[in-house]
């Protein structure tokens, strides 16, 4: 999901619906600062940024693609600031007694997330389950942008080929249900054919 030519896998008018919906959270929510987890090269960040959003951290564990993140945020005078994150293994506690260096998630400071692309790359490719991804979206900020991609997405069907589908439970059904105990479900749209579909979500509490 990027800038540069041949990196996303949607139409225009799809991209643009994506945009939309992305700009609709940050000028109702403006945060200060959010969390673009599976960012590429941070199309948008660049969104959030025009949307009363003041700093974007932009999280992919893709170096190339930090690193266009970055070019474009010194080009453009972006408010981004990329990072590498293997989302899967995220930095622990460290430090003398674990009280140097806190986590990720206790250092988590955003006012909204987005997960963009990026729940079955865990949930499939990682083989984590999909409520403990959801949970620990949900946890990291009081609101935001999640992705569901469906088995039917030929991205999905290419994390598939090559291995036996062990993931009864991943389904929108499952991915609904999951968010659904821990927040509220702003709005829901559909993207793509393929049944790509966006949720903002609210936390409970």
């Amino acid at each position: 999901m990027a800038g540069l030519a041949g990196t996303h896998n949607y139409s225009g008018e799809e991209f643009t619906a994506k945009k939309d919906f992305v700009a609709r959270l940050c000028a109702a929510a403006k945060p200060n600062i959010i969390w673009d987890l599976g960012c590429n090269t941070g199309d948008f960040s660049k969104v959030a940024l025009e949307n009363s959003t003041e700093l974007s951290c932009a999280f992919d564990f893709d170096q190339g693609a930090l690193e266009a993140a970055f070019a474009r945020a010194s080009a453009e005078c972006l408010m981004l600031q990329p990072l590498l994150l293997d989302a899967a293994n995220p930095s622990p506690r460290q430090g003398w007694n674990e009280r140097e260096r806190q986590g990720l998630q206790e250092r988590a400071n955003a006012d909204a997330i987005l997960a963009l692309a990026f729940v079955h790359h865990l949930a499939i490719g990682r083989n984590i389950p999909l409520a403990d991804v959801v949970a620990w979206l949900v946890g990291l900020a009081p609101q935001g942008v999640i992705e569901f991609v469906p088995k039917t997405d030929p991205k999905v069907q290419q994390l598939l080929a090559l291995r036996e589908d062990i993931f009864p439970n991943y389904s929108e059904q499952s991915f609904r249900q999951a968010l659904s105990s821990r927040a509220d479900i702003v709005d829901a749209v559909t993207i793509t054919e393929s049944g790509r579909k966006l949720f903002w979500f609210r936390r409970n509490g």
